[in-house]
This record gives structure tokens, C-alpha cells and sequence, in this order.
């Protein structure tokens, strides 16, 4: 017995050692990796490739590139969609990346590496870029095919899963004349037709009609559709009626529960767009001249002056902040405070308004956020010209060289000001996200 023990204890021993080894090895090799766990990374694209940096600026690397025109993160923050470019993609970058082109889509882990493609390939379709669902086990997009014009025709709908191949799991949706909108476990989709009626169903089954005489634009608003949303958290349903009486450019938001029951939630001239807090309490909503937010019943809580139709608000992801970009200024709204605060003046490449009807189908929600999770920091681009103005008249940091400046703001608390934004990179960047964004949250654009 004792010549086996010892044999015994010499081979573990040796086996104790290749361990340590491997473990060595193993943590020597992720010393050296740019790579991440995923968490907490920021992604840009620049040129056609997709950058990833750390929030101080470290860990700079390329992890994916060949014709990259769009990309989101998963909400979990370990994968990323990618729409990849059939040709050369568009000389013109811009900052919250392009419309549909013909490309493909694919997703990768936070680190690249092997692309799983959720698309036929070499189809030659026009396609959007792909939105996931609150879960993210769903991709919502749109395709179609080249028109007599050389344009994109009719927009058709499809749902794919994030980790199954094209020709697996992806389903077609109703036609819809308006962005479908998914729920929160991607189960069910609301579309509208173009005779106005509101279906509802299990993706690629067949859909039950809920509702008609559901608008598909709203009055005297060239280019904006009149959408479904699902109320984050629950399983009602908004979605637009044209409001009864002689009042033009009047609209009717109303709320069907889960249940089934109708409730008219508010009635509101020149009504442009409309989107749910992340929670889903609060409605927030756009006319021609101002900003209004609403509870969940109906009640306004609040509201503030802003006559730019390009102006983009970012819900964060705890729903106490709204991060709101206009061509000419950053602002910060504090739903608890219902204060609103300029922070930058400056010129912000937005994209343009609708200017007619025919866009309506071709509208995009924002596919991802400048928010981190924590809701304690948000991201600005800048050419560096801008002056911060809390504290008044700062002027920001930059960088050498062409490009414009990637800056990070944090907040020190729920009442306090942001602090001076400090700048983590300089060059090109579109596209800019640190986590997803809920389309039933985001407002839509060009």
C-alpha cells in the first residue's frame, strides 16, 4: 500500500503541476487578448470595420471588418448583430448609420470571431439593419427586392433567431405597411395593414385581427407612421385611431390590454412620435412644437418647448433620464425633477426629417443606445468645437488629427450635474453604442 500511495501521490502531483501550467498559460493568453468577456464595452464603426474600447479609452482593437454598414448589441451584451455591405459601402458615413442597402446579416460574440449569418446570402435584397427583441433570443428586420427604379420596393418583414443559421427559425410576418412591433419574449407581433387593421400573432403562424380603423399615418405629418408599440412589461398594446369631430390633424393613442378591453389613453394635435419608457410607465411623446411626457394612464406629467423634428431623445435604461440630441445642442431631462438641462452647444450630425410619405414604410428605430446598463454615464461624438455648458463656457478636449472626438459623460448622482465630459477617443466614429435600445422605446428615423 505504501508504493501505491507514493505512486499515487506522484502522479497527482505531476497532474497538480500541468494544471498550474495550463492555468498560467490560459491567464497569460487573456493578458494579451484585446478581447472581452462582454459587460461593458463601447462599439463604433469606422471606415467598414467595428472598433470596441473601454470606457477609459483603454483596449482600442478591431474586431470584425469587410463592408460592416451596421451592427447592435444583444441586450445581454455578448453578441452583436452585424449588416454587411454587398459591394462597397456607401462613401458618405454617418453617425447613426444608413437606411436599407442590399447586405447581409450575421452575428458574432462580443470578441468576433465566426459569423452565424441569419439571411440568405448573395440574395441581392435591400435590407434594414436588425433589431432584437427586450430578450434577445429575436431579430426583427426588413427586406426587399430592387423596384423598376433601382430602389427598394415594398418592405417585407422577417424574424430570425440569434443563434440559428439562415433557412432555421427565421419567419415571415404579416405585411405591414408600418414597423411591426415585437414584445418582450419575441412571441408575438403586432403589424398593421394597409386597410388599417391591427394583427396579432405567434411569429410565422397565422394572425388574428384585433382592431380596425388603426391609423397607418398620422394627420398632416408627412413621413411619420402611425406604429403599434408593446408596453414594456405587459401585454397591452398602443397603437393610433383617427379622433372622432371636425378637428383635423387630431390622433387618438389608445391602449388594448391583455385582456382585450380598449382604453383611450390621450388625444393630441400634430402628434409626430410617440415611444415607452424602458419600464414601461411613462409615454413619451412628440409633436410639432414640443416634448410631452405621460404616464402610463394618460396623465401628463410634464412637457418642454423643442421645434426641431430631427431632434433625437435616448431613453436610459433605468427610464430616470432622457438624453435628447438637436442639430444644434445636447440636452439631459430628469424625469424625477422634471428639469431639463443644456449640457453641450454645438453641431450634432443628425439625420433629416421625413419629408414625405413615401419614407414612412423605410423609417428606422435607433438600433442602439449611447447609455451604459447603469444608467450612470452616456456617450457624446463631437468635433471638439462644441462648449460645455455645465460648468458654463468649458470648451472639450481633443485629439490630433482628422475625425471627431468619442466622449464620455457620468453622472454623479439622480440631482447632481453631469461632470465635464472626458474624451476616451479621437478619429472616425458611426454608429457609436454601449447597449441596445427596446424599439418600443425609440423614436424612428431616416
Amino acid at each position: 500500500m505504501n508504493g501505491r500511495s507514493a505512486i499515487f501521490k506522484a502522479t497527482a502531483a505531476r497532474w497538480i503541476a500541468i494544471l498550474a501550467l495550463v492555468a498560467i498559460l490560459v491567464a497569460a493568453l487573456g493578458a494579451c487578448s484585446p478581447g472581452h468577456s462582454g459587460g461593458n464595452q463601447i462599439a463604433f464603426l469606422r471606415g467598414d470595420s467595428l472598433w470596441e474600447v473601454d470606457q477609459d479609452g483603454s483596449n482600442l482593437h478591431q474586431i470584425a471588418s469587410d463592408h460592416l454598414i451596421g451592427f447592435s448589441w444583444s441586450p445581454d451584451h455578448h453578441q452583436i448583430v452585424l449588416r454587411m455591405s454587398n459591394g462597397t459601402p456607401p462613401a458618405d458615413p454617418h453617425t447613426f448609420g444608413f437606411g436599407d442597402l442590399k447586405s447581409e446579416l450575421g452575428v458574432t460574440s462580443v470578441d468576433g470571431g465566426a459569423i452565424l449569418q441569419i439571411t440568405p446570402p448573395d440574395s441581392g435584397l435591400w435590407r434594414s439593419d436588425a433589431w432584437w427583441n427586450a430578450s434577445g433570443n429575436r431579430l426583427l428586420y426588413r427586406e426587399e427586392p430592387s423596384g423598376s427604379d433601382g430602389q427598394p420596393a415594398a418592405p417585407q418583414w422577417k424574424l430570425s433567431q440569434a443563434d440559428q443559421p439562415a433557412g432555421v427559425a427565421r419567419k415571415d410576418l404579416p405585411a405591414s405597411v408600418v414597423l411591426p412591433a415585437i414584445n418582450s419574449d419575441g412571441a408575438r407581433v403586432a403589424s398593421i395593414d394597409a386597410s388599417g387593421r391591427l394583427l396579432v400573432g405567434a411569429p410565422g403562424s397565422p394572425a388574428s385581427v384585433v382592431a380596425t380603423g388603426a391609423l397607418i399615418a398620422l394627420p398632416l405629418s408627412p413621413g411619420y407612421p402611425a406604429r403599434p408599440l408593446w408596453q414594456p412589461g405587459s401585454g397591452a398594446l398602443l397603437y393610433a385611431v383617427a379622433s372622432a369631430g371636425p378637428t383635423p390633424n387630431v390622433a387618438t393613442l389608445v391602449l388594448r390590454d391583455s385582456s382585450g378591453a380598449v382604453h383611450p389613453l390621450l388625444t393630441l394635435a400634430n402628434l409626430q412620435q410617440y415611444a415607452w419608457s424602458p419600464d414601461g410607465q411613462a409615454l413619451l411623446v412628440r409633436t410639432a412644437s414640443e416634448y410631452r411626457l405621460y404616464s402610463a394612464t394618460g396623465a401628463l406629467r410634464f412637457m418642454w418647448n423643442d421645434t426641431s423634428p430631427a431632434s433625437l431623445p435616448f431613453w436610459s435604461p433605468d427610464s430616470h433620464w432622457l438624453l435628447v440630441l438637436d442639430p444644434g445642442s445636447a440636452s439631459l431631462v430628469n424625469i424625477a425633477t422634471q428639469q431639463r438641462q443644456t449640457l453641450l452647444n454645438g453641431a450634432f450630425a443628425l439625420p433629416p426629417a421625413p419629408g414625405d410619405t413615401t419614407q414612412a414604410p423605410f423609417l428606422r428605430p435607433a438600433a442602439s443606445s449611447p447609455w451604459n446598463r447603469e444608467s450612470s454615464a452616456f456617450l457624446l461624438t463631437s468635433d471638439g468645437h462644441g462648449t460645455w455648458e455645465s460648468p458654463p463656457g468649458k470648451t472639450l478636449p481633443t485629439g490630433s488629427g482628422s475625425g471627431d472626438g468619442l466622449y464620455l459623460v457620468t453622472l454623479a448622482g439622480q440631482s447632481s450635474a453631469p461632470q465635464v465630459p472626458t474624451l476616451i477617443n479621437w478619429g472616425e466614429h458611426q454608429s457609436v453604442a454601449w447597449t441596445t435600445l427596446d424599439p418600443n422605446c425609440s423614436f424612428l428615423m431616416i
